[in-house]
């Protein structure tokens, strides 16, 4: 998933948190779910989680109050582990095949826009 889907679902996540309308239990997981192209949690977890055999992990830091957090990079590497490798601009790494089947993409529809648009269109209207 690019950045802009990744943006989409962090930002539906704060408002329906901010609406009390959360469907998992915290703001990382409905982070999760909004990525993905369905509604079912475990389903969701599944396929944008972190499993055993991850090699490449993005991390989503939500600073939603604004204040700065002495040593936060720190000890962000001491729980996450592994080398950092830039920004998300360059570490994203998309499977496009797999993108399109997840999120039903046709032919039609990613000759008229990116991937990841199309990937943000589904996310923003999942509710609807």
């Amino acid at each position: 998933v690019g950045i802009t889907a990744l943006q989409a679902a962090v930002h539906k996540a704060v408002v329906d948190q901010r609406r009390n309308a959360l469907v998992t239990r915290s703001l990382a997981s409905e982070v999760l779910c909004n990525l993905s192209g369905t509604k079912q949690v475990v389903q969701s977890f599944a396929e944008f989680g972190v499993r055993q055999d991850s090699e490449d992990v993005l991390v989503c830091v939500l600073n939603l109050n604004g204040v700065e957090v002495e040593g936060f990079d720190e000890r962000l590497h001491e729980l996450v582990g592994g080398t950092p490798r830039g920004s998300v601009w360059d570490v994203v790494k998309v499977d496009e095949a797999r993108l399109r089947k997840w999120y039903k993409i046709t032919d039609e529809e990613a000759k008229l826009s990116s991937l990841d648009v199309c990937a943000c269109c589904r996310i923003a209207c999942r509710d609807l």
